[in-house]
């Protein structure tokens, strides 16, 4: 729950929700981190998902990601906010970001 300012003046609770891979981005990049790793359930992101085109996403720059980002290839409550982290954690460390499962090494 996350404290609000009521009308009176006095602080009262609120329902928020805290994205996980965007906070991790912003703790990685605040603690000088040179590499963030998000966990998920697939062994990589792809473009297409689940469509007959459907592509692996490899090793890519950041100017790629942005763009396959722009053209909506992600799900908003899925792989679009951990697309979105690792492109502002890259964007602000010059590092790098890789979004896996724990299986895949």
């Amino acid at each position: 729950m996350i404290l609000q300012r009521g009308q009176k003046g006095t602080f009262e609770g609120a329902i928020a929700v805290i994205d996980k891979d965007r906070a991790s981005a912003v703790l990685a990049a605040q603690i000088g981190a040179r590499i963030l790793i998000i966990l998920t359930d697939v062994p990589n992101a792809f473009i297409n998902h689940n469509k007959e085109n459907q592509e692996t996403i490899g090793k890519i720059d950041i100017a790629l990601a942005m763009n396959y980002y722009a053209e909506r290839h992600f799900i908003k409550g899925s792989m679009g906010p951990k697309i979105e982290s690792v492109i502002k954690f890259v964007k602000e460390t010059q590092g790098l970001a890789i979004i896996t499962n724990p299986e895949n090494e």
